[in-house]
């Protein structure tokens, strides 16, 4: 929630664009911090690092729906935000699946945290991969929601012509 309410005061200034990759990139971290905690660290440190990942990862949640529905008509709205989500539902069912797969193919005993480790890894690294997707929204499309930017500044524009 502290995340989401951050990122929609910033939206107007910076855009979806940077906002969701700061927001993956930044989940990113304490993800993969995850993958080095042991069995005494994990009482303190697991619900530290959570708790970090939930507010890093909610400044990706606002800006992608706001920009994924930013070119909607009115009319098209409804629909839009219905295949919004149901896209969001499956990619996190599918995450889960691919984790809980990559944990149970290693087996691990509760001696050993090597499974849930790499399951950490492999989640982090899927969440910077989302990052260098989202380096390809386009900050121009998503104007209109952007109340009181009549246009992107110019080095936003100039980027996103170039890139």
């Amino acid at each position: 929630m502290v995340g989401i309410q951050i990122s929609s005061r910033l939206y107007r200034r910076t855009g979806p664009r940077r906002l969701m990759m700061a927001g993956l990139a930044g989940a990113a971290v304490p993800v993969a911090l995850m993958s080095r905690l042991g069995l005494a660290d994990a009482t303190w440190a697991m619900p530290v690092l959570l708790c970090a990942t939930g507010m890093l990862f909610g400044f990706s949640v606002a800006p992608a729906q706001t920009a994924a529905l930013a070119m909607m008509s009115p009319e098209q709205t409804g629909q839009a935000l219905t295949l919004f989500n149901v896209q969001r539902q499956v990619g996190q069912a599918l995450g889960v699946a691919v984790f809980a797969t990559v944990l149970a193919a290693t087996r691990p005993v509760p001696s050993d945290l090597g499974g849930y480790r790499l399951a950490f890894l492999a989640a982090a690294v899927t969440m910077l991969a989302g990052a260098l997707i989202t380096s390809r929204v386009s900050d121009a499309d998503a104007v209109a929601t952007m109340p009181g930017a009549a246009e992107p500044d110019s080095a936003v524009a100039g980027a996103e012509a170039v890139g």
